[in-house]
């Protein structure tokens, strides 16, 4: 039964909430730690498809198993940005991450919290440290490199970027390359990696393919509950008075890092 938390895990940084609901939405295990696990993956499972009531079920159900269970912690607080209660979303953010330093979900969900209040050099530190957790985490790249841009920091996002590997093709990387050309006034190179976000995930084709995307003041990254998703979006970034956003439009099936 120790088998089954990786398995929710996966199916949930996949993106697959409906299947990991379906599948493991009534099981229940014997061990309180793997029961904690499971029960966290769920609640973010609910979360994803905007289920707030079940999602809050599941993670006091995983608390009750493991007290300072990270993941379910780290799910309240997206509970209490989704209803403006910043402050609590920030404590319980904060005891995430002290009961683990590595939750690589936690350290990204932060740096929204910190944007919100428009602290956006320790939402940088933030996300810089989950790199530290995990260089290969994917929307951390990109939410950083987001940051860097709109800093007009072009070089370190130039580089972070350009360190992606294998998810060099992902729309979101293409999509954030074309910002990148235009802030250093190459056009023709901004055209090619919007022709690449479009071809990956032609849903984003409202863009004429021969305009390049103009200039933004504001990140243009969003998270969903999982933080495995990021949405492209060129909408200004939350005030501190605004919600958090619990959901995001997924990208089309292939478009996901798993």
């Amino acid at each position: 039964e120790n088998v089954l938390p990786s398995l929710a895990l996966a199916l949930l940084r996949q993106g697959q909430a409906q299947k990991l609901v379906d599948e493991f939405g009534g099981t229940q295990l014997q061990d309180p730690t793997a029961q904690a696990a499971l029960r966290a993956s769920v609640g973010h499972a609910w979360l994803l498809r905007g289920e707030v009531k079940p999602a809050a079920e599941a993670f006091a159900a995983a608390v009750l198993a493991q007290p300072d269970n990270a993941s379910a912690q780290l799910g309240r607080a997206r509970i209490a940005a989704h209803e403006s209660r910043l402050d609590d979303a920030t404590a319980l953010t904060d005891a995430a991450l002290k009961s683990d330093p590595r939750l690589v979900e936690g350290h990204v969900f932060k740096s929204q919290l910190l944007m919100a209040r428009d602290q956006r050099p320790s939402a940088i530190e933030s996300l810089e440290k989950a790199l530290a957790a995990d260089g290969s985490y994917l929307p951390a790249r990109l939410a950083l490199a987001s940051l860097l841009i709109d800093a007009k920091d072009l070089e370190k996002a130039q580089t972070l970027l350009g360190a992606v590997g294998p998810a060099g093709k992902d729309p979101r990387v293409q999509f954030l390359l074309s910002l990148l050309a235009v802030r250093q006034n190459d056009l023709g190179k901004a055209r090619d990696a919007l022709g690449g976000v479009l071809t990956a995930a032609p849903e984003y084709g409202a863009a004429p393919t021969h305009t390049p995307p103009k200039p933004t003041s504001r990140p243009l990254t969003r998270f969903s509950p999982s933080a495995n998703t990021v949405r492209l979006s060129n909408r200004p970034s939350p005030s501190a008075s605004s919600k958090i956003n619990t959901r995001s439009r997924p990208l089309p099936s292939g478009a996901r890092i798993g």
